[in-house]
């Protein structure tokens, strides 16, 4: 599916510390050719995301790589 239907997906990371690393490396085996991009949605929390944007999606407007 994710190579067929190419989503934009949003994989949280905040459950475990070693989510970090495992969730990058686990997804780029997957398909290698999404980018990858990690997001802190509180200061004084583990409140990650990493998004998972398939190389022809475009970012929100305002949004950077």
């Amino acid at each position: 599916m994710l190579v067929r239907d190419r989503p934009i997906l949003a994989i949280s990371a905040y459950h475990r510390a070693s989510n970090l690393w495992t969730i990058p490396r686990l997804f780029k085996s997957m398909v290698a050719e999404y980018d990858l991009h990690l997001r802190r949605y509180a200061e004084d929390r583990w409140e990650l995301v990493f998004y998972a944007l398939p190389p022809s999606s475009r970012l929100p407007t305002g949004a950077t790589r």
